[in-house]
């Protein structure tokens, strides 16, 4: 469980996704951890789409996605977590 003071990120559901519908699933995780478990997937993020989550809990954050061979995982995540991954983002 992510520490209430740590920015977290939070899996979204990947049926909603395809509607353009920002639907978080699971637990929220803190952003050290998740950067760790997809460096140790040997996931690469991008993001997804350059407007802001508008609405629910992510409301004013952004949507990334994670890849490896294995597929595409979306993520959500408030604008703090976002400025702080920002550099590892590929194009």
């Amino acid at each position: 469980m992510a520490d209430e003071r740590e920015a977290t990120v939070q899996l979204i559901d990947e049926h909603a996704w395809e509607r353009a519908e920002v639907v978080p699933i699971g637990e929220p995780i803190a952003v050290s951890e998740w950067l760790a478990k997809l460096d140790h997937l040997g996931m690469v993020l991008g993001v997804v789409s350059p407007r802001r989550i508008a609405g629910g809990p992510y409301d004013g954050g952004w949507v990334v996605s994670a890849d490896n061979q294995r597929g595409r995982l979306h993520f959500a995540m408030p604008e703090e977590a976002f400025r702080g991954i920002h550099s590892l983002l590929s194009s």
